[in-house]
């Protein structure tokens, strides 16, 4: 597809047979930052959300960003923690739910086939994992 003005074309067969379509939605709740998870009036009410909709995933942004402070500077040494990430994790599956990325893999996969992103973790010293695939493709 080329430009603005492009056009998609599809057909579908109305005689195969249907499926049913999975209504995951139903069973998501939306969220704002990940930060918000810390915060035990965000905890009481998702542990509401959960036992009157039957929530069982939550959707939010953020997870790794600096505010949950993933990453910090200590000594001037720079240093990873995944304190407050485990925090939100232990609390979430304390009440039997799981982010949405859990199921879906939306975002890894996203993440996996950007060649920007990967060429960016490089060069910020990460390696192995799906950082060591298609090396050729993102060089």
């Amino acid at each position: 597809m080329e430009g603005r003005n492009a056009c998609l074309i599809f057909f579908c067969r109305l005689s195969d047979q249907t499926i049913p379509l999975p209504h995951f939605w139903e069973h998501i709740i939306g969220s704002g930052h990940a930060t918000l998870a810390l915060r035990a009036d965000w905890q009481r009410q998702l542990q509401r959300c959960r036992a009157e909709l039957g929530g069982r995933h939550v959707r939010f942004h953020g997870l790794l960003s600096d505010d949950v402070g993933t990453f910090t500077i200590q000594q001037d040494k720079p240093l990873d923690s995944f304190f407050n990430f485990d925090r939100i994790f232990d609390f979430l599956l304390s009440i039997g739910m799981m982010i949405e990325n859990y199921r879906s893999g939306f975002l890894w996969r996203l993440m996996r086939d950007c060649p920007e992103i990967k060429k960016g973790l490089r060069r910020a010293g990460f390696r192995g994992g799906w950082l060591g695939r298609n090396e050729a493709r993102v060089r």
